[in-house]
């Protein structure tokens, strides 16, 4: 009995304190300032994750542009451009041939290329480049898009 009545003061106790706590509660006002809202300008180092994995590189010679099977490369870059905003290569567009098939294929086509960086985003593992456009500028094999865009968004 004894023990009934102290733990049924004890929850009478808390209640009460809970209810003067609440009862005195008084919401700040909560300012936000332009500045505070508007996001830091990338640092002079940005990076690229090919197909958004792997360690983070910088200036690197070789890009897969087809992640799912790597039917598609910029290889052999020469970076002109590497800056905070965007980063510009010229290079070779290769892409498989798929003769037979793909998976069997050991033809691969080439054409002159530009590659351009862009659209940098602040991630777990730095500033990172998430888009990656390419243009051929030799000329364009059949079927195959002169001007392409890809993802290097870093996979979660």
């Amino acid at each position: 009995m004894h023990r009934r009545r102290l733990a049924n003061l004890a929850s009478s106790l808390v209640a009460a304190t809970v209810v003067v706590a609440t009862a005195n509660f008084v919401p700040l006002p909560v300012t936000y300032s332009a500045a505070s809202a508007a996001p830091s300008p990338p640092p002079r180092r940005v990076a690229v994750m090919d197909c958004g994995l792997g360690t983070p590189k910088v200036r690197p010679k070789t890009l897969v542009l087809a992640c799912a099977d790597a039917n598609a490369m910029a290889v052999a870059l020469k970076w002109s451009q590497w800056g905070p905003n965007q980063a510009v290569a010229t290079g070779t567009y290769t892409w498989n041939l798929c003769v037979p098939y793909c998976a069997a294929s050991k033809k691969w086509g080439r054409a002159p290329a530009r590659v351009a960086l862009s659209d940098p985003v602040h991630t777990i593992s730095g500033w990172l480049f998430e888009r990656l456009a390419v243009r051929i500028t030799g000329k364009v094999p059949r079927g195959v898009p002169r001007s392409q865009s890809y993802s290097e968004a870093p996979r979660r």
